[in-house]
């Protein structure tokens, strides 16, 4: 996979409490997404990013973050074994991690809450379509979102052979690993991830005052994470943007735009803007 900051000391502690699962991580990403290949013939392939018309200050609209209904359940399926053809599974800790398209796990049910109305309700043998279309329609949040995020997080779109870490799923949406911390245990498995991530969104829009960004409101962000890195101030345009800063709360710098980044060049909400542009185009 490409080279990311991923809060090693974090991840470690958090694949002792999460040893049963395949792994976790998840953090911030510190390098633009160009997915390379272990071999010349081997696939899936990535595709090079486009971030022109990148606005730190408008990166989605509510009406395509809330959009829940976007994609069905067989419409997620057909679009991850898409981009995931020719997918290998991986072998990590004498472990088998398949790929994306195959993965299956036994899921647990959450009770509805003022964020996801209807929970989730668990089942056998669900397959990561299933997991990403339930979640999304229970709290409100756009499939494709979800799907953006599992590659700006972990690169499980399109992941194969030796790509994949022992935190790849656990940690699929790099929900509850703050930087410079450990991995929350409880949010481990990409089930958990899944739904727990878009939760969050959900309480981004039910409870926006709780939130550092928030639409309208001028707010100083940094470019990274790291104490010399420098900030910006931006003015959200809207609760989507603000959303994705609260949830990855950097603005890439221009050298993460031109594709020539340093180390405080964090691609997260570009490439969220990248993928979307590239995948789901308006």
């Amino acid at each position: 996979m490409t080279k990311r900051n991923k809060r090693i000391g974090a991840l470690v502690a958090l694949c002792v409490a999460a040893a049963s699962a395949i792994g976790i991580a998840g953090c911030t990403d510190t390098t633009p997404q160009e997915q390379p290949q272990e071999t010349a013939s081997e696939a899936p392939r990535g595709i090079p990013l486009d971030y022109s018309g990148f606005d730190p200050e408008n990166i989605m609209s509510d009406a395509v973050l809330d959009d829940s209904r976007a994609m069905n359940d067989e419409q997620i399926a057909a679009f991850i074994n898409e981009k995931g053809e020719g997918c290998r599974a991986g072998r990590v800790n004498d472990q088998d991690v398949p790929c994306l398209k195959d993965f299956k796990a036994v899921t647990e049910t959450f009770p509805a809450d003022e964020y996801c109305p209807w929970g989730y309700q668990g089942g056998e043998e669900e397959n990561a379509a299933q997991i990403i279309g339930q979640s999304a329609r229970s709290c409100g949040v756009n499939p494709k979102v979800l799907l953006v995020t599992l590659q700006k997080e972990q690169g499980l779109i399109y992941a194969s052979g030796g790509m994949f870490q022992w935190f790849s799923y656990p940690s699929a949406m790099g929900y509850a690993c703050p930087d410079n911390s450990t991995c929350d245990p409880d949010y481990a498995g990409f089930q958990r991830q899944v739904y727990y991530a878009a939760r969050q969104f959900a309480i981004y829009r039910v409870r926006p005052e709780r939130f550092r960004f928030r639409a309208g409101e001028r707010v100083e962000a940094r470019y990274g994470p790291a104490e010399e890195c420098t900030s910006v101030e931006i003015t959200p345009a809207n609760r989507a943007t603000a959303s994705l800063y609260n949830y990855t709360p950097y603005v890439p710098n221009q050298g993460a735009l031109a594709g020539h980044g340093n180390d405080c060049s964090v691609y997260g909400n570009a490439d969220v803007y990248g993928y979307m542009r590239a995948w789901f185009p308006q």
